[in-house]
């Protein structure tokens, strides 16, 4: 397609008939018509080299003084240098794309007044293949160039705003691609604006993250309801933040249709963070003091651990798994677990120099550490497998630290996970100070061995004190209680106590002490209690018998007791007892003991009525009697 001549400075020719083409003419009333729409017409006769103009576009360029009607000299000596070679810089471009496409322009004159804004706008004219003119209109956009000014400086200033907000907000269209946020959200993703714009949740996250929050997306299209709820979100960058997450449907005016979405996201990681850290501290001291209690009411050192052990999950909630392993010269052994197969554990060993802690780490570390993906670090490094788990499951994640007390090994602490990456440096923290509590224990246990001796059992007989009985007796009546186990409470008297410890001193009475003590710990199980109230008063708790079989018991102890040496012979270590059941007694420790004291008491004074005024020789030769 030609034009079927060239860019000549044409002459103007102003008219009340605007000439559509070479057929017709637009009539001065439609002109008007145009007008009142912002429309101005213009027709350009490439072969008379004419452009043909109303007075209506004249008058609304306020360039009447037509003197001169070559459109380049009128030009020119209308308008400023600049704004004048601007003008044919458009007219230029028309003819040499040979496509007229919309062109905004604003005129300043000489005077300095300037012209509204205005849009040309046009089409070639041809016949016979050949361009012979053009045809269009100018059209006065002042308004609509004010209101875009006006929406764009009220856009503008709302962009101001909004990223003065200092929490992420964003805009998505139905497709759910991006189409606003500010930098609040921008700074949160670490991703720019070419990164985000246009983008959907699928370029901007990994997608198992993706498909969660398309899904929310969904959900909140389909409801078309305010959305607020809380969501861990995972980046790409390996970020895991917790948000409140509040969205809300964009809706059309017209037909009430959702047309996006927006939303905003309040990071609360760190007051989550905040409030966890201060549940754990609580937790923490809660657990110190349960070790506490623990050192001085569970006597042996390895259900101590196991105790210790099982209640860490409460403080390092990823530990699923855990072991104790105490260092017996150089060689590592389960002393306490859970979480693993029992019987496994009893006979698992290895060199301490070999756990792929020490392995991995190049050497004993100082404080824990965490290893992940445990299962690849174990075949690559061939170490020793862990054990096999009571849930079958397998073990991803380890977190480790030695035991260490002034400066020796004491062993190895390990929690493990069946979730990768889900230790953190704060359980790193809590691992630390409960590691520094297992290495005070193990460092201390024989003082705290000595301690618990002392506070629980009486020194001289070995059997338990009055505290510690009680504490006892009444754990076995609350078990009975629930099991509807009958239990017999026994309380004995030696009957002359007193009498050997005038006659031949208290060495000799803690003779007979020990003798009566012996006594009853040769004679009864280790699951009965028995105990030293003090004094001369001895006392039992005995189950799987019968009240009649335990009185015949004790009565044969009185017929043949042992004795005790003294000077000048022996003296028969001989005593009284008096009995009552549980329950059909009293279910009141204190009402039972109070019930068998009086039995015994009665069975005391038959006795002294017996035997009269006691004398040394009748101690002697109550023996030989």
């Amino acid at each position: 397609m030609n034009i079927s001549c060239s860019l000549v400075d044409p002459n103007i020719i102003l008219t009340d008939k605007m000439p559509l083409g070479s057929d017709g003419h637009l009539t001065p009333e439609y002109d008007t018509v145009l007008q009142s729409a912002g429309l101005y017409p213009w027709f350009w006769d490439f072969n008379k080299n004419q452009i043909h103009l109303t007075t209506n576009l004249l008058d609304l360029l306020e360039l009447t003084d037509l003197k001169d009607s070559n459109l380049y000299s009128f030009i020119f000596s209308q308008l400023e240098r600049k704004d004048a070679q601007h003008f044919f810089r458009i007219l230029k471009s028309i003819i040499r794309m040979k496509k007229i496409e919309e062109k905004n322009f604003r005129l300043k004159k000489r005077t300095g007044k300037v012209s509204p804004w205005l849009r040309i706008s046009g089409t070639f004219l041809k016949k016979k293949g050949q361009i012979y003119g053009a045809v269009g209109h100018v059209r006065n956009i002042n308004e609509l160039v004010n209101q875009e000014d006006s929406l764009e400086e009220n856009r503008e200033f709302l962009n101001t705003l909004i990223n003065l907000v200092p929490l992420p907000i964003y805009y998505k269209n139905q497709s759910g691609q991006f189409q606003f946020y500010n930098n609040a959200y921008s700074k949160i993703l670490r991703l720019s604006v070419d990164e985000i714009h246009g983008k959907t949740v699928y370029d901007i996250y990994d997608r198992d993250q993706a498909e969660i929050l398309s899904r929310d997306d969904n959900k909140l299209m389909q409801k078309q309801d305010v959305q607020i709820f809380e969501r861990k979100v995972r980046f790409r960058d390996g970020r895991i933040r917790d948000f409140i997450i509040h969205k809300t449907p964009d809706y059309s005016r017209k037909d009430g249709r959702v047309k996006g979405l927006a939303g905003f996201m309040l990071d609360v990681t760190d007051q989550k963070s905040a409030s966890r850290r201060i549940t754990r501290l609580m937790d923490i001291k809660e657990l110190v003091l349960e070790i506490n209690h623990a050192i001085l009411s569970i006597p042996d050192l390895e259900s101590l651990l196991e105790f210790i052990l099982k209640k860490i999950p409460r403080v390092i909630e990823g530990a699923d798994c855990g072991t104790i392993l105490l260092n017996h010269n150089g060689m590592l052994t389960v002393t306490a677990s859970f979480g693993y197969i029992m019987d496994k554990t009893e006979t698992f060993s290895f060199p301490l120099n070999t756990s792929f802690m020490i392995k991995e780490n190049q050497g004993l570390p100082e404080k824990a550490v965490i290893i992940n993906n445990i299962q690849q670090v174990i075949s690559s490094g061939n170490h020793t497998p862990l054990l096999p788990t009571k849930s079958g499951k397998t073990v991803h994640s380890f977190m480790g630290s030695p035991i260490i007390r002034n400066g020796h090994t004491l062993g190895l602490f390990s929690l493990d996970s069946f979730s990768n990456n889900i230790f953190t440096e704060d359980d790193i923290e809590v691992m630390n100070y409960l590691n520094e509590q297992l290495a005070v224990i193990l460092d201390k246990q024989e003082l705290y061995q000595e301690v618990l001796g002392l506070s629980r059992f009486d020194s001289l007989t070995g059997l338990s004190n009055r505290h510690f009985f009680q504490e006892q007796a009444h754990a076995a009546l609350n078990r009975a209680g629930r099991t509807g186990q009958k239990l017999i409470i026994v309380l004995a008297d030696l009957d002359s106590l007193k009498s050997v410890n005038d006659f031949w001193g208290h060495d000799a009475g803690d003779a007979m002490i020990m003798t009566f003590s012996r006594l009853l710990k040769e004679s009864f199980r280790d699951s009965d209690i028995l105990g030293r109230l003090g004094g001369d008063e001895f006392t039992g708790v005995f189950h799987d018998t019968n009240r009649d079989d335990l009185e015949v018991r004790f009565n044969s102890f009185r017929e043949t007791p042992p004795s005790f040496p003294v000077t000048g012979g022996s003296v028969s270590c001989r005593f009284s007892f008096g009995t009552a059941l549980y329950p059909d007694d009293s279910s009141s420790l204190d009402e039972l003991i109070k019930i068998a004291d009086m039995n015994m008491y009665r069975m005391k004074e038959a006795g002294k009525q017996q035997r009269g005024v006691v004398t040394m020789e009748f101690l002697l030769n109550e023996k030989k009697g």
